[in-house]
């Protein structure tokens, strides 16, 4: 039991105070975190720079023109595909005919300039005559110099414009008096000739200078009529065919590339640190 002398000595209840709260251990201070968040830079919030742009127009027209050049080197292919078996390109058979003593071609038609390896790769040229007139046929080629010597002022028909495929023959007549030419068979200033009552074939490779190819009557009289065909080998229409294809498709890739470099370097993006929003 307490006694009297307990009741003094005890501190009296504060009840209006709180409580103190219980003490709590220190917690550590945590480091704070960033949102890295990708924004596009200036320029590309403009779009592309100038250059940019400007080397796409230059790759455009690098893939147009490549695409021209693919479709040269296909007609090319499919000219050196269309050749005879004997590896000539060749017209089908025309009936041409003068009233005067020959037809030769115009001046300046086979104007070949350039020697060397130029000259010695300029192919050949093939032509055969058969005469429907009866008379033997002649075929010649020649300096343009000593045919127009041969001449004269004798009018005859030149051939201004020929071409192979669709056949077409333009003449036009050659100012003189129509009148008989000296027999050519019996002339001496030809490079290469043929002659006779049957079908007639000449070739001639083609080496530089000014020529002229002559179909005429064997005698020289006027009234010449033949049915013929024009044509041209040409050993390098193949390799230089499949040279063009190639350069066409390698400018074509490089564009298709080029572009892809272009296009990659838009949008680089750069990172900003943010704080992480609340929750």
């Amino acid at each position: 039991m307490t006694g009297p002398e307990d009741d003094e000595t005890a501190a009296p209840l504060d009840l209006t105070k709180p409580a103190p709260p219980p003490p709590q251990a220190a917690r550590p201070t945590a480091e704070p975190t960033y949102l890295l968040t990708g924004s596009r830079t200036g320029r590309s919030q403009l779009g592309m720079s100038i250059g940019r742009i400007i080397g796409l127009i230059f790759v455009g027209l690098l893939a147009l023109m490549s695409l021209g050049i693919i479709f040269t080197g296909a007609v090319l292919a499919w000219v050196h595909e269309s050749r005879g078996a004997d590896g000539f390109l060749s017209t089908s058979t025309e009936r041409l005919s003068t009233p005067t003593s020959a037809l030769t071609s115009a001046k300046g038609d086979i104007n070949v300039g350039g020697i060397g390896w130029f000259a010695d790769h300029l192919g050949t040229i093939r032509i055969s005559a058969t005469s429907t007139s009866g008379k033997p046929v002649f075929i010649g080629i020649a300096p343009r110099a000593a045919v127009d010597t041969w001449l004269g002022t004798t009018g005859v028909d030149q051939i201004d414009d020929l071409q192979f495929e669709p056949f077409q023959a333009t003449i036009k007549r050659a100012p003189g008096t129509v009148a008989a030419l000296p027999a050519p068979a019996s002339q001496k200033f030809w490079t290469v000739t043929s002659s006779g009552t049957t079908t007639q074939v000449l070739n001639w490779k083609v080496s530089s200078g000014d020529w002229a190819v002559v179909v005429a009557n064997a005698d020289g009289s006027p009234g010449v009529a033949v049915e013929t065909r024009f044509g041209a080998k040409f050993s390098w229409l193949g390799p230089l065919s499949l040279a063009i294809l190639i350069t066409g498709v390698v400018l074509f890739i490089a564009a298709i590339v080029i572009t892809i470099l272009l296009l990659r370097g838009r949008g680089r993006r750069e990172f900003v640190a943010q704080p992480p929003s609340p929750g």
